[in-house]
């Protein structure tokens, strides 16, 4: 059957001028009727959709070089043969029936609506199509539109998608169950390990508990970091809103990991800015998770003799919300430009040969940034290769109602130890006019304490060591915080207080 070139002309400009209209715009106030149809013509011809024109009784009349490319076919093959053509089972066989029960009765099954189907094409490949048909009138003629859009790529995007949450459902799953049913087991073992302590054991005995305690715990640590990425991953993990004293959860978290730091020696200090971090609202067991993770890290990459130290600063967002910043710094072994893009991937580590030589699972920072985003902040870090790392993270937090409680106040009091077991407690200006001397190989501890002490009111000199202040007398000193305290020192500064400090010396 031959279509005859004005009238699927006709029929095309018909067809598709109502679609384009919807997409273009063009000034025909000027134009003869040729310009209007050569301009639609050409939309027609470079739209991404394609474009079929049928006649009532499914001849195709019409078919645009998208068409071409979805279905295979080169126009002058496909025009005058069957749309059905281009159909795959069920509708190849019913789409004549389809369009005779229209005609006759107006009922609509397929027209004016999309939908997807299956297509045909040459090769006999079949592919997923989203297909909306729409009809008109050239006198009294009936014709039909059919836009067809390949939905390959989505559909196969979809599956991908549908298989990836399939399989982390059931890895969560999986990691629950088996976490749990580990746990259990666990746990007695590491509280019956504790009891055996307390009976009377032989030196050998008692090492291989504390091989044993240490092992346990390590791996009650692993599980209960699975089960937390299980929970993050299925969207399960939830965070308290309690009162939290931010310097109390550093305390006890620097309290928690200074015997790694002190077995490695590696100086560990904390420094809050200003002394004014408020109160806030917010979960202090995740807090003290992130702490932790972060913590333990750079004690375990710094070698003897270097630092670590914390630093937490404040600064209001809006009425009754704050935003905190910790710091955490190490002179540590550092992290290579290759690696920093994979590190807060789970099960990720920045070195195969660090995994082997310092141990963990990659799953830390992992979990530290998720628990960073869900209270409302972010995670990141600066490194130098050699040199050390500083892990920044911040919270979003609504500030505790009312006057600091007295738990609160309470931690505000600091204790500094000494031979004498005198005591200094922290308050601003209560020690103005007196002088202090502070003695540490460590830079950033040194200024941690001289920032401390001048908060306090006193007026405070560095020495690196106790040599140096041996050799800038004369000193006036009535209190001095040092690591090593010699004879010579104490002579020199009679009426001085001295308060030792728990530091690793050389």
């Amino acid at each position: 059957m031959s279509i005859h070139p004005s009238r699927a002309k006709s029929a095309l400009l018909a067809a598709c001028s109502g679609e384009i209209r919807r997409t273009a715009s063009f000034n025909t106030k000027d134009m003869n009727h040729a310009e209007v149809s050569a301009q639609l013509k050409a939309v027609v011809e470079t739209v991404l959709d394609g474009i079929v024109v049928i006649s009532s009784t499914g001849v195709i009349e019409h078919f645009n070089p998208a068409a071409e490319k979805q279905f295979l076919y080169r126009q002058e093959e496909i025009l005058g043969r069957n749309v059905s053509e281009l159909m795959a089972e069920p509708h190849r066989s019913q789409h004549d029936e389809y369009l005779r029960r229209y005609i006759e009765t107006g009922h609509k099954s397929i027209i004016g609506r999309g939908r997807e189907v299956e297509g045909l094409r040459s090769d006999g490949t079949t592919f997923p199509l989203e297909l909306s048909v729409s009809e008109m009138r050239i006198g009294d003629e009936i014709k039909f539109t059919g836009m067809t859009r390949d939905v390959t790529d989505r559909k196969r995007a979809e599956a991908e998608a549908a298989v990836s949450k399939a399989l982390a459902e059931s890895k969560s799953a999986f990691l629950s169950l088996m976490s749990h049913e580990l746990r259990t087991p666990l746990t007695g073992m590491i509280g019956m390990a504790s009891v055996l302590q307390n009976t009377e054991l032989t030196s050998e005995q008692k090492d291989c508990l504390n091989i044993i305690q240490l092992c346990g715990n390590q791996l009650l640590n692993l599980i209960n970091d699975i089960l937390d990425l299980g929970k993050m991953e299925k969207g399960e993990l939830t965070l308290e809103e309690r009162e939290v004293d931010v310097r109390k959860c550093i305390e006890e978290v620097t309290e928690l990991v200074s015997p790694a730091a002190t077995s490695q020696q590696v100086d560990l200090a904390y420094d809050i800015a200003g002394q004014a971090i408020p109160s806030i609202l917010g979960d202090s067991l995740r807090l003290r998770q992130i702490l932790t993770n972060l913590l333990s890290n750079a004690i375990k990459f710094t070698s003897a003799c270097g630092y670590v130290h914390v630093r937490v600063s404040s600064a209001p967002k809006q009425p009754g919300l704050v935003e905190l910043h910790f710091e955490v710094e190490d002179t540590g072994i550092g992290i290579p430009d290759e690696s920093k893009s994979k590190l807060f991937r789970a099960f990720s580590q920045a070195h195969v040969s660090t995994s082997r030589k310092y141990g963990g699972t990659g799953l830390g920072l992992s979990i530290c940034k998720s628990l960073t985003e869900m209270m409302g902040g972010s995670i990141y870090f600066d490194s130098v290769v050699g040199r050390g790392t500083t892990f920044h993270f911040t919270i979003l937090a609504k500030t505790a109602d009312g006057p600091m409680s007295e738990q609160s106040r309470e931690a505000m009091k600091r204790s500094i130890s000494s031979e004498d077991c005198w005591t200094l407690q922290s308050g601003q200006g209560m020690f103005n006019g007196w002088s202090a001397a502070v003695i540490d190989r460590q830079p950033v501890v040194r200024s941690m304490l001289k920032s401390w002490l001048e908060i306090w009111g006193m007026e405070v000199a560095e020495y690196s060591d106790p040599a140096e202040l041996v050799a800038a007398v004369p000193v006036a000193a009535r209190i001095v915080l040092s690591s090593a305290i010699t004879t010579e020192m104490r002579h020199l500064l009679s009426d001085a207080r001295f308060v030792f400090l728990v530091s690793n010396a050389d």
